[in-house]
């Protein structure tokens, strides 16, 4: 085999011929002009900025510029090995094979930040869904005041657990404090955790749904009171413009 670091242009394209990949001639070869020094120090990370976008193409010529690579280390040690003099080559050859041997552990150590920018961009989606979401829900409120059954004319339904226990005034602050407390515990999980991004998404498209499909229904189904000690009375509003700018209020509210 003759010194890759000598090979031309012409001499590569003869390289990816033998190992089946003569659709990329022109790619490396003409447009980007590898030849046999250039092709030694080829990465991963090189592959992909070139644009080669079969995974399977990626890794097969990988392996083979590899396999080229460790033939062309052995060879460059063993002619230092029988080399003692500092000529240039053997400077040249140890050269090549730090070279060589820092494309190895960059090849190991890359990590492509395609997957890193796909979990942000989901995460982001997510959120974006949840706001809409969130303004739907201001929203259903209006559309629900404005459609609400008079409380004097209709009461509320009966309840079991509610009309079983005493009315408490202090009940909506350790509700409160409960949310609170497990939203702290969540965000510190997030914190500690590996897979934090996917929790975080998972967490806002659950919690959405769950609201959107919450509007749907105050939406569609107009029921009285659920208690008498609620202050909650109908809205009457002239036009769509504003239920709109009320929905804004409260979306405002809620930030």
């Amino acid at each position: 085999m003759s010194d890759p670091l000598l090979w031309n242009c012409d001499r590569v394209k003869q390289f990816l011929c033998e190992n089946g990949f003569q659709e990329y001639q022109k790619l490396l070869c003409d447009e980007n002009r590898i030849d046999g020094r250039v092709l030694l120090t080829l990465t991963e990370k090189d592959l992909f900025q070139l644009q080669i976008s079969a995974l399977g193409d990626v890794k097969r010529l990988l392996f083979a510029i590899q396999d080229l690579q460790i033939r062309q280390n052995s060879r460059l040690q063993d002619q230092n090995y029988h080399n003692d003099c500092q000529s240039s080559s053997s400077s040249e050859s140890s050269y090549m094979i730090d070279i060589l041997d820092s494309s190895d552990d960059e090849k190991h150590n890359y990590r492509p930040k395609r997957k890193i920018n796909q979990e942000i961009w989901k995460t982001g989606v997510s959120i974006v869904y949840t706001f809409f979401v969130h303004f739907v829900t201001s929203f259903a409120i209006i559309v629900a005041q404005e459609r609400m059954p008079d409380k004097k004319k209709y009461r509320p339904l009966p309840d079991v657990m509610l009309d079983s226990i005493s009315y408490v005034p202090w009940a909506y602050k350790v509700t409160e404090g409960v949310i609170l407390a497990g939203f702290i515990t969540y965000f510190i999980i997030l914190v500690f955790h590996k897979y934090r991004f996917i929790i975080l998404r998972r967490m806002f498209v659950i919690a959405a749904s769950i609201f959107l499909f919450r509007s749907i229904c105050v939406v569609v189904t107009s029921l009285p009171m659920p208690q008498e000690h609620f202050n909650c009375e109908k809205l009457v509003f002239k036009n769509g413009w504003e239920r709109f700018s009320r929905a804004l209020e409260i979306y405002s509210e809620w930030e």
